[in-house]
């Protein structure tokens, strides 16, 4: 406080309000700015020497707290985390094992040969139970079948089975797509039939015959 009166009176003693820059006095006001930066900087590192001089025993602490206390906690945590870890990732594969297997049985039992675990979108993870994927896996086939069922009454239900494998097991899309097909290829029949029914007529006239 005593040291901030002390500027604030060196300040006040300038009368800088009332300065009045010219050509005559501004060597003069450059040598002022210079003086001014120059006491601001010696403050400036003298509050650096008391800020390190004050932080230093802290510092000093902080380095032996982090090499002695807390880094020990960190290494030994993470001991911790990989063990946890190496158990999880084996529960966890082999409850994908599992699954996968129980998969693969249920689509052989059903005769489904194009099924693939991944078609099922499932995530394995820890939290959900084995029985609840499985389940998944149940709930996933029964649909394929109903759809199979489904499409094979259809006409054309090879294409449209075909459809239904590559567009994702989407039996109403596989059907409409097919459908939308055929019927694009019955309306471009017709009117290429059309077109030599023409042709023919055209053909005809030129020769002075009767279309029949």
């Amino acid at each position: 406080v005593e040291v901030g009166k002390t500027v604030s009176q060196r300040i006040l003693e300038l009368n800088l309000d009332n300065l009045v820059a010219t050509e005559d006095t501004v060597k003069v006001l450059k040598q002022l700015r210079a003086d001014l930066n120059k006491e601001a900087t010696d403050f400036e590192t003298q509050r650096k020497a008391i800020k390190s001089a004050i932080n230093k025993p802290y510092d000093d602490f902080e380095s032996i707290y982090k090499t002695e206390i807390i880094e020990k906690y960190k290494a030994a945590v993470e001991m911790l985390k990989d063990k946890i870890a190496f158990v999880e990732d084996r529960i966890k594969s082999e409850k994908k094992e599992n699954v996968v297997l129980y998969f693969t049985e249920l689509c052989a039992a059903e005769r489904i040969d194009f099924l693939e675990f991944k078609h099922t979108g499932l995530e394995i993870n820890l939290s959900t139970s084995e029985k609840a994927y499985k389940d998944k896996c149940n709930e996933f086939v029964s649909r394929v079948q109903d759809d199979l069922i489904l499409i094979n009454s259809m006409e054309f239900a090879a294409e449209m089975l075909t459809e239904y494998k590559r567009n994702g097991f989407n039996a109403s899309a596989a059907i409409k797509s097919v459908r939308d097909r055929k019927e694009a290829e019955k309306l471009e029949a017709e009117r290429l039939r059309q077109q030599e029914v023409n042709r023919r007529q055209t053909a005809l006239r030129g020769l002075s015959m009767a279309w029949s």
